[in-house]
């Protein structure tokens, strides 16, 4: 798979290189990896599932469509759903169902969340603001920008928290994923790492 669809792995080891928010990208294999190694001792014995290949022939199509509409985000996706796809086929549905979480972690691998990113930066700018107020500072607030007397500040897209919060959730995952058995536990919990991550980036902006 690595090698017949090349093209796109290379195209998100180049996103990973040349973006800061998306760096975190190099650790996801290894740790995927070694989250797979931890759940060794739990994993079934292998029986191969027909009806798998039909299941990784769905993110085939999924890139045949990306490649027709030049949308690189759904090839990459594609080719990221389709090794787990492989484990379904190969190894079969139980050993798939108790790797599904290890599995899960290649997602972070994807260059996604930057639609989040104006979201984010109102979070922060009203952050701000409230920080500013409770300080008893003066300023002006022109969305965005804030007048203060020391001068203006602007709350830019990258202080919204977006390459602070994707390797926090990662890290997150890595350690619901080791911790918590029940997923509601694991979703609370990477619930409660996303509110926090938001907060800590709040006062660094502060």
């Amino acid at each position: 798979v690595s090698f017949i669809f090349w093209p796109v792995i290379a195209s998100l080891i180049q996103t990973w290189s040349r973006s800061r928010t998306f760096a975190h990208g190099f650790l996801v294999l290894p740790r995927c990896l070694y989250l797979i190694w931890l759940y060794r001792e739990g994993i079934s014995k292998p029986s191969p599932e027909s009806w798998g290949w039909v299941a990784v022939a769905l993110p085939g199509f999924g890139y045949m469509t990306g490649a027709l509409l030049q949308n690189f985000l759904l090839q990459q996706a594609s080719v990221i759903a389709m090794f787990p796809c492989l484990v379904y086929a190969i190894w079969g549905k139980t050993v798939f169902r108790q790797l599904l979480l290890p599995l899960g972690f290649l997602g972070f691998a994807l260059p996604v969340g930057t639609a989040l990113e104006p979201w984010l930066q109102d979070v922060t700018t009203v952050f701000v603001s409230a920080g500013l107020q409770l300080s008893g500072i003066p300023f002006d607030r022109d969305g965005y920008f804030l007048l203060l007397s020391s001068g203006t500040w602007e709350v830019a897209p990258d202080c919204g928290g977006l390459r602070y919060l994707l390797p926090g959730l990662a890290l997150g995952y890595l350690y619901a994923a080791v911790t918590y058995r029940r997923p509601l536990r694991r979703l609370a919990f990477l619930t409660l790492c996303s509110l926090l991550l938001m907060l800590a980036n709040g006062v660094r902006a502060y």
